[in-house]
């Protein structure tokens, strides 16, 4: 319409100005010379953060094929500067997100930096950006030259600056593995040659023979940080399985023994700082969030990755509970920073391998290859160790462990039962709290690993099997347990009004089945809580809907049975505003 290109119109006026200031800014750092590490004058970064900022909103509307051919602002820009496509404005702006990168370190600067890669992060992903942004001489630069050196921000204050660098590799790879798709770069040597400055300072570390220098050097542990936030950066851009394969083959095995090593002495020191790279580092190499993670049938990748895996959980557990254990009978006044922030990245680092797929668990029972029984204790070892009103305080530690008792309890519910019994009502008090909570994302992994659980005890609990035995065994130790999970489902599914209701109704059969005694109970419970004989009746009829024509089993047309009747019980129960019984449960 006529408005709309009127507007089209004015912004085009509007960038123009911005864009030749730019322009000016670009120019005039190509021809000055500054020492390294001068620092920048507030105006001058309030300036260059305004035109990161800018160009951010520039792109999400302007920068594309289809805008170039029907915007009126390159019309404006054209008369005004000569710009007529995207491809200078990525030019000029991405000129400028590099001279940013080089000139700002300091931790005042971390918002010109931030939103200088965000922008450039924004470009690369872009479906027409992207892949324009190969053939730039300045990002050309960037993937042949991005040593510590050439970036001020690199080497910055790491608690800030530090981070900066993933995103910057995440980019650059990004853009790399795109040109090489599309044949800008050569496939076989361009990857090699981008990874060139990170092998030679995993080279370097590897050189440091002395066990003391390695742990005690700070400038060994700054640049063991730097190199695994670059790590962590490029394995999140290898989305691809023959990309991932690259990257997989780069690492292993040349450079793991190394990041073993490093990670078997900083978590003996309890250097929080130098462990959670490492550790956030594998559990990016882990995860097949993807579906990258495709080794052929005849690779033993697979198994090797969990290996060495499972030594770095070991390493960690035995390390952090035993400093834990002598930290605990002092008063600790940040417990998330020295403990619960590793605890949390093992947690979810333990939950990609369990969940990726890419890995046959069987292998090492047929071949008795102690790798999984000892990575597993282990584990057990930090969830008991994690008390459960601790995760109600960190939000963080909460997601990643109940994430993994629902990886757990879906594919080693085998495991899960073997427990010593005060470990096993741990994890199922756990799993209680869990479900009581006001927040979907607890309350749901918390279902599905009840689900999987009572599913597979009802499935063993005719059996003859020492798997058998041990549910009989906590059965008869603790008889409360499981009712009470009824009880709290029960209540929550029929007498409240949860978003995920159909999560929570999922292991309500088979608790049933298994608890029937229990569910009398509770019938009982809640048809005596009504005050007048009418409502016990309607409400006893509606008990007895309940159950029709439901089947002692839980396979898939039964579930959908079981599911119907629910739903007619719950209109049921909503219509007479029937009160809640008091539950057991604290």
């Amino acid at each position: 319409s006529t408005s709309s290109e009127n507007i089209e119109l004015i912004d085009g006026e509007l960038s123009s100005r911005v864009f030749r200031l730019a322009i000016f800014f670009v120019e005039k750092d190509r021809t000055e010379t500054r020492p390294k590490g001068e620092p920048v004058r507030r105006s001058e970064a309030a300036v260059d953060e305004a035109l990161v900022e800018f160009t951010q909103t520039f792109r999400k509307v302007y920068i594309g094929e289809h805008a170039v051919a029907t915007s009126k602002v390159y019309e404006r820009l054209a008369e005004r500067l000569g710009i007529n496509d995207h491809m200078v404005v990525l030019d000029v702006m991405v000129s400028k997100i590099a001279t940013n990168l080089h000139r700002y370190g300091g931790s005042e600067d971390y918002h010109v930096v931030a939103k200088s890669l965000s922008l450039l992060s924004d470009f690369s992903t872009g479906h027409s950006s992207g892949r324009l942004l190969g053939k730039l001489p300045t990002v050309r630069q960037m993937l042949s030259s991005h040593a510590d050196d050439q970036y001020l921000f690199m080497s910055g204050p790491d608690s800030k600056m530090g981070r900066n660098r993933t995103l910057f590799y995440q980019t650059l790879t990004r853009i790399l593995l795109s040109g090489i798709h599309d044949g800008e770069y050569d496939s076989e040597r361009g990857f090699d040659a981008f990874m060139a400055p990170l092998d030679q300072k995993l080279d370097a570390l590897s050189q440091i023979t002395s066990d003391e220098m390695f742990a005690s050097d700070p400038r060994v542990q700054v640049a063991l940080c730097g190199v695994l936030r670059d790590l962590r950066g490029v394995v999140q851009a290898c989305v691809m399985k023959k990309t991932y394969n690259n990257f997989f083959d780069w690492l292993y095995p040349k450079h793991v023994p190394l990041l073993i090593r490093a990670g078997n002495t900083f978590f003996a020191l309890g250097i929080s700082e130098v462990s959670n790279p490492l550790l956030k580092f594998f559990c990016e190499l882990a995860c097949n969030r993807p579906h990258r993670i495709v080794f052929d049938s005849s690779s033993p990748n697979g198994i090797l990755l969990f290996r060495e895996l499972s030594k770095l959980v070991i390493g960690f557990g035995n390390n952090t509970i035993a400093k834990w254990q002598q930290l605990s009978q002092n008063e600790v006044t940040d417990s998330y920073r020295i403990f619960y922030k590793n605890v949390s990245t093992c947690f979810n680092l333990f939950s990609n391998v369990l969940a990726g797929g890419y890995v046959n668990f069987g292998v090492f029972k047929l071949y008795q290859d102690p790798a999984l029984d000892d990575a597993m204790r282990m584990i057990f070892q930090l969830i008991i160790a994690v008390p459960v009103g601790d995760l109600f305080s960190y939000p963080k530690l909460a997601r990643t462990f109940f994430t993994l008792l629902e990886v757990l309890c879906s594919n080693h519910q085998a495991e899960i039962v073997a427990l010593e019994h005060s470990l096993f009502v741990h994890i199922i008090n756990a799993m209680i709290e869990g479900l009581q909570s006001m927040q979907v994302w607890m309350s749901t992994p918390c279902a599905s690993a009840m689900d999987s659980l009572v599913d597979f005890i009802f499935r063993h609990s005719k059996k003859n099997s020492e798997i058998t035995a041990k549910i009989r065994e906590h059965i008869e130790q603790s008889p409360e347990l499981f009712p009470q999970c009824l009880e709290v489902l029960f209540n929550l599914v029929f007498f409240e009004d949860n978003p995920n209701q159909w999560s929570l109704s999922r292991p309500l059969l088979g608790l049933i089945l298994t608890n029937g005694d229990a569910f009398v109970t509770l019938e009982q419970s809640v048809l005596s809580s009504q005050t007048s004989a009418e409502e016990r009746q309607i409400l006893a009829d509606a008990f007895e809907k309940l159950m029709s024509d439901i089947q002692p089993n839980l396979e898939s047309r039964n579930r959908d049975k079981f599911a119907q009747n629910l739903s007619t019980f719950r209109q049921t129960v909503k219509s007479m505003n029937v009160m809640t019984m008091a539950t057991s449960t604290g």
